[in-house]
């Protein structure tokens, strides 16, 4: 298969990592805090069966409605951020041959990270640090799924050549 192709894929399964972890984390964080604190299910006078059969449902209804269903809206924001931040800054990190773990990381959490810093303007400071962190983390996910890709699939021989340096810029 062609490098070409192969960077491609790359960047294609990078975006789905964000999807992919939103699908299996964020339902089952969810399906934890209901049972931890089970006092919206109304299961305080309910024989043991029922009050494992309304967790059971309420589970499944948060995996379908959070995981898949908004499944769909983390792969678009996550294809947004790979098509108009992710993809130039490969393209500039390529040209420089500095495609390293610890470039490819950071950068990939300022990513998934910076637009959010905008957006959330205005509001209160929790709020505002925790969607920031979250999406960064997202965006961190993105990148070291890329970089593992890139580092063992696509471009494996490029780590025995010679690591970039500025001297050579300055020429």
């Amino acid at each position: 298969m062609k490098k070409d192709v192969k960077t491609i894929l790359c960047l294609i399964l990078a975006t789905l990592t964000p999807t992919i972890i939103w699908i299996v984390f964020v339902p089952l964080t969810l399906s934890i805090m209901v049972l931890l604190d089970p006092s919206g299910l109304d299961i305080a006078n309910v024989n043991l069966p029922t009050q494992i059969f309304r967790f059971i449902l309420a589970a499944a209804m948060l995996y379908f409605w959070w995981g898949f269903f908004f499944a769909i809206f983390v792969f678009i924001l996550s294809s947004l951020h790979m098509l108009f931040l992710g993809i130039p800054t490969f393209l500039i990190a390529n040209h420089l041959k500095i495609i390293r773990w610890y470039t490819v990381l950071p950068a990939s959490f300022f990513i998934g990270g910076a637009p959010y810093i905008l957006f959330m303007l205005g509001s209160p400071m929790d709020e505002y640090v925790g969607v920031t962190m979250t999406m960064g983390l997202f965006g961190f996910s993105a990148g070291m799924a890329f970089w593992l890709l890139w580092r063992y699939w696509v471009s494996p021989e490029d780590y025995t050549k010679k690591l970039f340096s500025f001297t050579a810029l300055a020429r």
